[in-house]
């Protein structure tokens, strides 16, 4: 877990928003988040953490960096940059490469809701008398 220790010590700075630590934010006021989620098969490794706010972290959660910049106005392009350069610093892989593992992130979020719609579907069916909701 070296790798994020050594996360938890770079400047309180959202890699996301840019939010910076302000003077009344608690000391869990940022964390560190997997990129790749690893849910999605993303590993522990330091090229795939960044440190970010509470609010990005809670926004994110499971979903692919492709799909949570589609939907968060302040991660601009530029931030979105940013964490590709450091991803492609710290593995040692291309751009390229980053680039192909994050879109195979985002294809595989899109195929797990896909799926997940389908199974509430048909769960529905099942049960006429119960209603369960994809989320």
């Amino acid at each position: 877990m070296e790798d994020a220790y050594d996360v938890y010590f770079t400047k309180d700075t959202c890699s996301y928003c840019g939010k910076e630590r302000g003077p009344d934010d608690g000391l869990r006021s940022f964390h560190i988040d997997h990129i790749i989620p690893m849910i999605q098969g993303g590993p522990n490794s330091r090229w795939n953490l960044v440190k970010v706010c509470a609010s990005c972290n809670s926004s994110k959660g499971s979903a692919s960096l492709f799909d949570f910049r589609s939907r968060t106005e302040a991660f601009t392009e530029e931030r979105f940059d940013l964490v590709i350069a450091g991803m492609t610093e710290r593995s040692g892989s291309s751009a390229e490469y980053i680039y192909e593992l994050l879109s195979q992130s985002h294809e595989f979020e899109a195929a797990y809701q896909r799926e997940r719609t389908k199974m509430v579907a048909l769960l529905n069916l099942s049960r006429p008398n119960t209603v369960i909701y994809a989320s």
